[in-house]
């Protein structure tokens, strides 16, 4: 489903800039709504089948990526909005991604945020409203409709860039906690005893840094 989801979203990124009629447009949206839902599937099915790989980590997210940011780019191509608005958005969804990435190299995840959560119902619920605005170019639709709704898109558009610098903020804050967490842990031999290492496990999980993502030399010896 994964491998389903990048080509939908190619397929989808291809098309839509393409696209020139309601029609066309509508069938653009199908594609994405039909991306997004194989990401809801996928998870459950490898949740419930036990079927998670390392390649599905790693490709997961990237596919969700190329998806979102695919979507906001065509849709800025289109003149539905001006590409500044997603300027911030795709340097926070690539950089944590690519840390993301990083760290499940190293056989550690990093637990997605609530607000992280939040901020990927706000970009779909962005994305449906820009493609009725999209459709409304070729559709009688009441001007003053599509008018309320511009306003609501940019206020869409402000709240997901809110959110994707608190979310961003929530991540890298974790991400620089548990890594130097684990730095001492691997250091833990020449700079602590157990002691201090137990320290250490009590701020973690004050923190709520997973111990498990944690190499310590002597857990191993």
């Amino acid at each position: 489903l994964t491998v389903l989801r990048v080509i939908f979203a190619v397929l989808f990124c291809i098309l839509l800039p393409a696209a020139n009629n309601g029609f066309f447009y509508a069938f653009c949206f199908a594609i994405f709504i039909l991306a997004a839902m194989t990401d809801l599937w996928d998870g459950k099915l490898a949740r419930r089948l036990k079927l998670e790989t390392n390649f599905g980590r790693i490709a997961d997210p990237i596919a969700d990526k190329i998806l979102v940011l695919g979507a906001f780019f065509a849709l800025a191509f289109l003149r539905v909005y001006s590409v500044w608005w997603i300027v911030l958005i795709a340097f926070r969804e690539i950089s944590v991604t690519l840390v993301r990435i990083m760290k499940m190299k190293q056989g550690s995840v990093l637990a997605a945020e609530w607000a992280g959560k939040f901020k990927v119902t706000i970009q779909y619920s962005t994305i449906g409203i820009a493609f009725i605005i999209l459709a409304s170019r070729s559709w009688s639709i009441d001007p003053i409709v599509t008018a309320l709704l511009s306003q609501i898109l940019l206020v869409m558009l402000f709240l997901v860039n809110m959110v994707s610098i608190y979310s961003g903020f929530l991540f890298f804050k974790n991400f620089v906690k548990e890594s130097w967490i684990a730095y001492h842990f691997e250091q833990e031999d020449d700079l602590f005893c157990d002691i201090g290492a137990l320290i250490l496990v009590v701020l973690a999980k004050r923190h709520n840094v997973p111990i498990y993502a944690f190499y310590s030399k002597k857990s191993v010896s």
